[in-house]
């Protein structure tokens, strides 16, 4: 096989497996979407929530959103427990432990208590007849954003368009099979989820549809600041075992005690990644 072919056959090989995780990714927002739909069949013919209850609304969302997150440790805090627990001082320092589980736990408990009082947000916003459904369309983008989406379509545009002028492979069966997938996951060529399109399959009246896109904005909103405030968590915790590694006088900080402050962050960051849809 000359180089040309092997390539070809490489791209083939990345295509097939983007477009299987594209299906399976159909398959996960399958029940939110069939969910989602079900919501919007009971809007027609309804009133929108009044503009007082929509902001009261939003307000509810901010206020459990902010109040879930953890508050940023100080890092005298942090340090002045790591001091004072010669277990966790030792273990950090010595490298018998990675701090990275500490920093989970913490974050693991957090996230448990976050999640309780999220759960609830949609019972107390069960007057908005357009809650349940800006919740649901905020949980199918969470899937979609967390599975990838826009990179895994970013790869396939790449791989069709070498597959056609690299290769010369005849890729319009290939381009349909996407366009199909898309359809049904019914998100647009760059993974964004098109409720726009749902909502007038089921001819709901604009008002309910600025009301439910109102919502929707505001849990996007609070969700990334939240992960940007739990960064700040990451960094926070970071620092502290930056400065009680000069605690201990008998032990001289090696790379392994770098790497353990490093995996402690990763470790946050990826709970932060990790945080739960508002709607679960």
């Amino acid at each position: 096989m000359d180089m040309k072919s092997g390539l070809c056959s490489g791209f083939d090989d990345k295509l097939n497996g983007n477009l299987n995780n594209l299906n399976q990714l159909k398959d996960i927002i399958g029940s939110p979407t069939s969910k989602l739909k079900g919501e919007m069949s009971k809007l027609p013919g309804k009133d929108a929530t009044g503009i007082n209850d929509i902001e009261s609304g939003i307000g509810a969302i901010t206020d459990t959103a902010e109040g879930s997150v953890p508050s940023i440790p100080d890092v005298n805090e942090i340090e002045d427990i790591l001091k004072e627990c010669d277990f966790l001082k030792n273990s950090i320092l010595g490298g018998l432990q990675n701090p990275s589980g500490i920093a989970g736990d913490y974050l693991d408990k957090a996230f448990s208590a976050a999640g309780d009082s999220l759960d609830s947000l949609l019972d107390l916003l069960g007057g908005l007849i357009e809650a349940p459904v800006a919740f649901l369309i905020n949980k199918i983008n969470d899937l979609l954003i967390g599975y990838g989406i826009k990179a895994m379509l970013k790869e396939i545009d790449g791989l069709l368009n070498c597959l056609d002028a690299a290769c010369g492979t005849d890729i319009q069966d290939k381009l349909d099979e996407v366009d199909e997938i898309l359809e049904k996951l019914n998100v647009d060529d760059e993974g964004n989820f098109d409720s726009d399109k749902l909502f007038e399959e089921f001819n709901i009246q604009q008002d309910i549809i600025d009301n439910a896109k109102k919502l929707s904005d505001t849990l996007v909103k609070e969700t990334k600041n939240s992960k940007e405030e739990l960064e700040k968590v990451a960094d926070s915790i970071e620092e502290s075992i930056d400065k009680v590694k000069d605690i201990n006088t008998d032990t001289k900080p090696g790379e392994e005690i770098k790497t353990a402050a490093e995996a402690a962050k990763e470790e946050v960051i990826k709970q932060t990644n990790n945080l739960k849809s508002f709607f679960t």
